[in-house]
């Protein structure tokens, strides 16, 4: 296929820039760039044909910027087209990018892997029930009050009636023997580098 020539892009512009001073530029800049242009959609793309979608854009919004500005100089519109081009060429690198999933939700459950017993949701509760069988009620309260609802700790001092500076305590203490109990082989090493900085209200 023969390399489209300036002309052949310029026709996005139509007769809107009939006899004003960018078309002539514009023709010059796009002779300089289009072939780095097709290069560069070939190398990121791996499709050339990209690039006069992604040039006549440029060459639009380009245009546009110019429009009802003083003449420029080339070097200043080629390197505003090469701009809008390399933000165009971007934008389709993205979009590439992203995968794409279409059908039912019937569909897509073939493509996840089952999931382990250990899992699903009715054992996840019992594992949950058995993690905290030793932690009393008022402290269980409490710590899904600060982090499962996000409360303040005055609120959930208010709550469980204590010092707030006592049920913070209370927390990180516990959840320091829950952490211990979820890692076995590192009992004993906790620091308070691996506290959640409770200072907050």
């Amino acid at each position: 296929m023969a390399s489209l020539s300036p002309s052949d892009l310029l026709w996005v512009l139509g007769s809107r820039s009939q006899g004003l001073w960018i078309l002539p530029v514009l023709r010059e800049a796009i002779r300089a760039e289009w072939p780095n242009a097709e290069r560069a959609a070939k190398a990121q793309l791996g499709d050339g044909s990209m690039a006069r979608e992604l040039m006549e854009r440029a060459i639009e919004q380009t245009q546009e910027f110019f429009a009802g500005k003083t003449p420029a100089e080339i070097t200043e519109v080629r390197k505003a087209l090469n701009r809008y081009y390399q933000n165009g060429l971007r934008r389709a690198l993205r979009q590439a990018s992203k995968l794409s999933l279409r059908g039912a939700a019937g569909d897509l459950e073939a493509l996840l892997p089952l999931a382990s017993a250990t899992l699903r949701p009715v054992e996840a509760e019992l594992d949950l029930k058995a993690l905290l069988g030793d932690t009393p009620v008022e402290l269980r309260h409490a710590l899904l009050m600060r982090y499962g609802a996000r409360s303040r700790w005055d609120e959930v001092a208010n709550e469980v009636s204590q010092s707030t500076n006592g049920i913070r305590m209370r927390c990180q203490r516990e959840l320091r023997r829950l952490r211990s109990k979820l890692r076995p082989g590192k009992q004993g090493t906790s620091t308070n580098a691996d506290e959640p900085d409770e200072r907050e209200r």
